[in-house]
């Protein structure tokens, strides 16, 4: 059950990027995608086979399930946060997105535990709102970076 709710999910959320107005090229979110998998990854990692904070299922479907929501759920997530934080104006509206962004993420986790996807031992969702919270102040930087330096080669040629 799990994996046609995370399949669709993912579609879904690849839908609302693509019909988005997104102030960002496709270069800048090739990369802001690209960074957010890759920690994604590697602290998923870190939790479940290193320290074993995070018991993950044994099941095919389930761990596709996760899998899902691991690399392309979460990156297009923080992705779709990030363009309407951009396409927003003023202050109040990008700390509100920001919150939103990093509470649906946590949503989204809980119910990995609900679909008894994963179990967590030893971590809680106090942690994961704190990881979602690196998570995006990461992608915000590395597009921050990447434009900056896009903007630098484009002004000297």
């Amino acid at each position: 059950m799990s994996i046609v709710v995370y399949f669709t999910l993912a579609w879904l959320l690849i839908g609302c990027y693509i019909v988005i107005n997104n102030k960002m090229n496709l270069m800048e979110s090739t990369v802001v995608f690209l960074v957010t998998i890759v920690v994604s990854i590697n602290v998923s990692w870190i939790l479940i086979e290193e320290m074993e904070l995070i018991q993950v299922t044994e099941e095919p479907q389930e761990y596709i399930a996760y899998l899902l929501n691991r690399s392309i759920i979460a990156p297009f997530i923080v992705m779709l946060g990030l363009a309407l934080m951009l396409k927003s104006e003023g202050t109040l509206t990008k700390v509100f997105l920001f919150i939103t962004t990093v509470l649906f993420l946590t949503v989204v986790n809980y119910s990995l535990t609900y679909f008894r996807v994963f179990e967590f031992t030893n971590w809680n969702f106090v942690y994961d709102l704190i990881y979602f919270s690196g998570l995006m102040f990461i992608s915000i930087l590395s597009y921050k970076f990447y434009h900056n330096l896009y903007d630098e080669v484009v002004k000297q040629t």
